[in-house]
């Protein structure tokens, strides 16, 4: 199987070269590149291809047009709007992705901007850096849930103690 990474995943060469070396141990052929959304570029690298891989990259549709022996891509992405998809169904190309990947920092990432937006934090920042008060401006999550919280130990410490976010 002839197996093409169209774009870095992020990932040393080191780790790239490991895994090209198992693949080709099996009798697979691997080639990587580096990123280049110039379609013409793009269905040169893929034109022998069985295989495709890559991350958020954008894939031409005429990569899919004119790679008459691929069968597969490979997102390592959660995401598959950048990918041909109607293309890739009429030709029988088998697309998946990495869904589930980075569920939990995404779900943090989320949590952590719904407190930036509540208690203001750009302002403060700004203000901070600038010289001026570093007041809060938003609203405390703390404070908003009333005395009945401080009184049961249920503190967002507490909380994230419990969830084992923080010792």
């Amino acid at each position: 199987m002839r197996i093409v990474l169209l774009e870095s995943l992020g990932v040393s060469d080191g780790v790239i070269e490991k895994h090209a070396q198992k693949l080709e141990n099996m009798g697979h052929s691997f080639t990587a590149y580096e990123k280049n959304t110039d379609p013409a570029v793009q269905v040169e690298r893929c034109r022998n291809a069985d295989a495709v891989m890559l991350a958020n990259m954008p894939l031409s549709e005429a990569v899919i047009d004119k790679a008459e022996h691929l069968k597969f891509i490979d997102v390592a992405f959660t995401g598959v709007d950048h990918i041909p998809m109607e293309a890739a169904r009429k030709k029988g190309i088998a697309v998946s992705n990495a869904s589930g990947y980075a569920t939990q920092a995404v779900a943090e990432l989320c949590v952590s901007f719904m407190i930036q937006l509540l208690r203001n934090v750009n302002k403060t920042e700004k203000r901070c850096r600038t010289g001026g008060t570093p007041s809060t401006t938003g609203t405390s999550t703390w404070a908003s849930t009333g005395s009945a919280r401080r009184r049961s130990g249920n503190s967002p410490a507490a909380r994230m103690r419990s969830t084992g976010t923080c010792a």
